[in-house]
């Protein structure tokens, strides 16, 4: 896994562990249903989303150490789980 830490921020790849905080956290938004096709998501869609970020290298999650919520990644959301 790739992984950039600096005092404030971690920014690493997606895990599929990440899946849940992201339902959580954004795929359950219906506002992003306005703009994304698929918004609100369901359990399993987010899941199939989460394993194909983790399987890109190019696919990166940005989160603030200090309440391990992610700033930003290609849609914004927050992470709720703790790293």
């Amino acid at each position: 896994m790739n992984e950039i830490v600096t005092e404030r921020l971690l920014i690493r790849n997606f895990e599929i562990e990440d899946a849940s905080s992201c339902l959580v956290g954004w795929g359950r938004d219906r506002n992003l249903g306005k703009y994304i096709l698929g918004y609100p998501a369901e359990e399993h869609q987010m899941e199939a989303f989460v394993s194909a970020w983790a399987e890109n290298e190019n696919a990166w999650v940005i989160v603030e150490k200090v309440l391990f919520s992610t700033l930003n990644d290609a849609p914004f959301f927050t992470l709720n789980s703790v790293i």
